[in-house]
């Protein structure tokens, strides 16, 4: 029900999944997708409720994985919520409970949308050269190149915006964030920001 998104009847199975009479860390993967479907639904104070559950069972559940999901969800939370140092926290726990370093990529991710957020932009040049760095195969290069060509405007770094924008035009003509071409063109040819 999950996979098809038929979330009214996943959280109801994977609530009754809650009821059985077995150890609490066992019931960890159902607090997990319980906090995933509520955070796809919007309803973060749902979600933050089952993804600490999962925190607060702390190395006692069977897969370690959890705890990080846990950490990266909690964080995604706290970012929507503007609460920039809760989620730096929870990203930075993700990165140093990290099996290896190519598994860091998603909490460095993470820190990219808090310093995008906070428009610390040398930052996110940082941390997003960090990820390919640890993860050349990184799943949303998409949203990383979004984060770029935006920081290299603002920046005016218009020569790496060059290089950079129409590469990210070819590699997703029909990406998510296409409405944002025309603009980032013509500030790339007129070298100036846009207007506000």
């Amino acid at each position: 029900y999950e996979a098809i998104e038929n979330f009214t009847e996943a959280k109801l199975y994977f609530q009754e999944a809650l009821k059985l009479a077995i150890d609490e860390p066992l019931k960890s993967p159902a607090y997990l997708e319980l906090g995933k479907i509520f955070f796809a639904e919007g309803q973060y104070s749902e979600a933050k409720t089952y993804l600490e559950r999962i925190l607060s069972l702390g190395e006692s559940i069977p897969e370690r994985l959890y705890l990080q999901y846990s950490r990266y969800y909690l964080g995604s939370i706290a970012v929507y919520e503007e609460n920039y140092q809760v989620a730096t926290k929870y990203y930075q726990d993700y990165i140093s409970e990290a099996p290896d370093k190519r598994s860091r990529s998603l909490g460095y991710f993470g820190l990219a949308h808090v310093y995008f957020a906070r428009k610390e932009f040398t930052a996110v040049v940082d941390v997003c050269k960090k990820i390919m760095e640890v993860d050349p195969d990184f799943t949303d290069k998409e949203t990383l190149g979004y984060f770029l060509f935006i920081v290299y405007m603002e920046l005016q770094m218009w020569d790496e915006l060059d290089l950079f924008l129409p590469e990210l035009m070819n590699n997703y003509p029909k990406g998510r964030f296409r409405q944002f071409y025309p603009t980032l063109e013509k500030a790339r040819k007129e070298r100036k920001l846009p207007a506000k």
